[in-house]
Order: structure tokens, then C-alpha cells, then sequence
């Protein structure tokens, strides 16, 4: 007799993932994480306060105050960003996976039988619940 085992994955791209963190949010992760209160007030004095301006030619826009997210192309935006979405549901299945790096996501599920996709669905709309929160 001959077995099959089928695998479905799903590749998710959070569009502006980075740019999208609550600093608050983040502060209070960190906080329930136990992290010392000088790194915290070190990385809220990094994330807050910052402006940015556009150039278009010679033309300079006024400045504008940036009121969340973290710092892309930054050392520390990556981990930062994973400290955000630590509590990002896991899947309630053996059969269902989650890899996160970053902002790059893929959910992978793998079984011998059609509920595989099933599961991969179920799982797929409580992240996107998670999501919209």
C-alpha cells in the first residue's frame, strides 16, 4: 500500500509589517517580558521623538512626527519586531507550523489526509483575526 503525505504552506507578507508596531504596544511587551527598565527607557527614547521629512527636487516638505513603528535596515528593528509578534497565536494542531523571522512568515501543514487543508484554513483565520486586532 502506498501513503501519501500532503503538505500545504502559505507564504504571508504583512505589508509595512515594520512600520505598523504600536510603540506603546511594544513598551508593554517589553515590560511583561521582564526586561530591565533602563533598556526599556533606552529603546522608548530610540522609537519615540523621531520626524521625517520629504524631499521632491529642490522642495522641502514640513516635518511630520512618526507615530509608530520600528527602525527598518536597524540592528535592533528585527528583534524588535519579534518581541511584537511573540504572542502571535500558535496553532491548536501538531499538524499546522508557524516560522516566523521577522517580518517573513510561512504556516506549513502536513498530514496523510484532505483535512490538512482544513487545518492550514482554520488555522489561517485565527492569525488573521490576530491580525486585525
Amino acid at each position: 500500500m502506498t501513503y501519501f503525505i500532503l503538505t500545504f504552506t502559505r507564504h504571508l507578507d504583512i505589508a509595512k509589517a515594520f512600520d505598523r508596531v504600536w510603540t506603546d504596544g511594544l513598551v508593554y511587551k517589553l515590560i511583561e517580558l521582564r526586561i530591565p527598565g533602563s533598556i526599556i527607557s533606552l529603546i522608548a527614547t530610540y522609537l519615540r521623538g523621531r520626524h521625517f521629512a520629504v524631499r521632491v527636487g529642490n522642495s522641502l516638505s514640513s516635518e511630520r512626527a512618526i507615530d509608530a513603528g520600528v527602525v527598518q535596515g536597524s540592528k535592533v528593528g528585527p528583534y524588535l519586531f519579534n518581541v511584537y509578534v511573540n504572542d502571535i497565536p500558535s496553532p491548536r494542531n501538531c499538524q499546522t507550523k508557524i516560522c516566523l523571522f521577522a517580518d517573513d512568515t510561512a504556516v506549513m501543514s502536513t498530514g496523510a489526509s484532505a483535512h490538512v487543508m482544513t487545518s492550514l484554513n482554520y488555522y489561517l483565520e485565527q492569525l488573521r483575526r490576530w491580525l486585525i486586532r
